[in-house]
């Protein structure tokens, strides 16, 4: 590294050291009454709320199956490999279309590793009851306490999915758990929420 790009780092670490002190005492000065204003102001400052996130196509397979731990074997009409940018700068996740004689397969969204190889399941997106009208499916969302609990309808979810549409899983689809869930639509940018919700409980179990 030559003496000019050192200086350059230089000033942008400098620059950081005083921008972060700087939030400390802006945070200390609002003084929010209420705990989730104040939550929310932190959760901006370090950079936990959602920023755009792009998913780009990088593979799609033929033949991709799931064995479930019941001993079940799910097959997939289609399954789609994604590498994320922006907040999930490097993650790779994938969708696999399930295949189902009814036609009333849904989709699940897997955490792929390095290797590009090796994948596990973190999201099923169910078909809602009304997806014929609204082309939306549900997925439960998990995370509570920082383990596999799931979100009552009343809690609050993490900031991270402040911009994703939700909803109550049982409300949507018949039979299914009372707690919350991500709804997306069946389509390019439906299919982009899919894979952040899936990126998202990959970081909030610890695997990214």
């Amino acid at each position: 590294m030559d003496a000019r790009a050192r200086r350059h780092i230089d000033v942008l670490l400098l620059a950081k050291k005083h921008f972060d002190s700087f939030l400390d005492e802006a945070i200390g000065m609002i003084g929010y009454d209420d705990d989730a204003g104040q939550r929310q102001l932190l959760d901006h400052a370090l950079g936990t709320l959602p920023t755009r996130v792009t998913w780009t196509e990088v593979e799609e397979r033929n033949d991709e199956s799931q064995r479930w731990p019941d001993g079940s074997l799910e097959h997939y009409l289609r399954f789609t490999v994604y590498r994320g940018s922006g907040d999930f700068d490097g993650v790779t996740c994938a969708l696999g279309d399930a295949a189902a004689e009814d036609g009333s397969g849904g989709v699940v969204g897997f955490l792929v590793g390095s290797s590009g190889r090796t994948k596990r399941p973190l999201t099923v997106f169910f078909r809602t009851d009304d997806y014929e009208e609204t082309n939306e499916l549900a997925s439960i969302i998990r995370g509570k306490g920082g383990g596999r609990a799931t979100f009552r309808p009343d809690d609050e979810l993490p900031a991270l999915y402040a911009a994703l549409k939700t909803g109550v899983l049982a409300e949507r689809v018949r039979g299914k758990w009372n707690a919350r869930a991500v709804i997306a639509t069946n389509d390019q940018e439906g299919r982009s929420d899919m894979l952040t919700h899936t990126a998202i409980q990959a970081r909030l179990r610890g695997l990214t």
